[in-house]
C-alpha cells in the first residue's frame, strides 16, 4: 500500500531543536515541541500505515475551558495523544495581568505542559520547574523528597559483591538498599541479553 500525502505534509528532516534561553535556562517554545511532536507523528503514520494499531489519528483536544471576563484569567485543560494511543493532559492558566492575549497563553500553556509530559522537551520544560513563589518570595518545592523505601524484613540485601557488579553493568542504578533478589534479576537480565 502507498500512501501519499502533500510534499508540505512530512518533515523532510529530523527535527533539530532550537532552544532559547529563558531566565538563564533553556527553553523550547511551545511551537517548537508542537512542531517536532507532529512531524513525528506523521513520521510514525506513514511508517507504520500498515499496522493497524498504529493508524490512530494524533490529537489535540480541549478538555475544558475556563474564561473569566470579569476577572481577566484563563484557565484550560488539553489533552495530545499520540498515534500509539499514548495521551497526557496539560494544564494552563493566566490572566491580562501577566498577558494581554491572557486566553491564548492559558491555552498554549496547557498545550507545552501535555507535550513536555509526553516528552517532548521534558528536560527544558519550565512549566515542571519549581523556583521561588512570586507571590511570597518563597522557594515552592511542589513534592517533598522521598527517603529510599527500605528493603521488606523478608528480603536479603544484596552483597558488596552483587552490588559492585551491578553498578558496573547499570552505573546510572543507584543500588543503595537493594535487595540480594532485584541485583540477581539485573545480573540475570543482562546475561540473557
Amino acid at each position: 500500500m502507498e500512501l501519499k500525502f502533500p510534499k508540505h505534509w512530512l518533515p523532510e528532516m529530523d527535527f533539530v531543536p532550537e532552544f532559547m534561553s529563558l531566565k538563564g535556562k533553556r527553553y523550547l517554545q511551545v511551537a517548537d515541541r508542537l512542531d517536532w511532536f507532529i512531524g513525528d507523528q506523521r513520521t510514525a503514520e506513514v511508517e507504520n500505515a500498515a499496522n493497524e494499531a498504529a493508524r490512530n489519528c494524533y490529537t489535540i483536544t480541549v478538555l475544558k475551558a475556563e474564561v473569566n471576563l470579569e476577572k481577566q484569567a484563563a484557565w484550560f485543560v488539553v489533552r495530545v495523544s499520540d498515534v500509539y494511543g499514548n495521551h497526557a493532559d496539560g494544564v494552563g492558566s493566566e490572566s491580562a495581568k501577566d498577558f494581554g492575549d491572557y486566553i491564548e497563553k492559558a491555552q498554549t500553556k496547557a498545550v507545552g505542559r501535555a507535550l513536555a509530559l509526553l516528552g517532548y522537551s521534558t528536560d527544558a520544560a519550565q512549566d515542571f520547574s519549581e523556583g521561588v513563589s512570586q507571590a511570597t518570595g518563597e522557594t515552592r518545592i511542589v513534592d517533598a523528597p522521598r527517603a529510599p523505601k527500605p528493603i521488606a524484613s523478608t528480603e536479603e540485601a544484596a552483597t558488596d559483591k552483587q552490588m559492585q557488579f551491578v553498578k558496573q553493568l547499570y552505573p546510572d542504578i543507584d543500588v543503595s538498599g537493594m535487595s540480594k533478589r532485584k541485583a540477581s534479576q539485573l545480573i540475570e537480565a543482562k546475561k540473557s541479553a
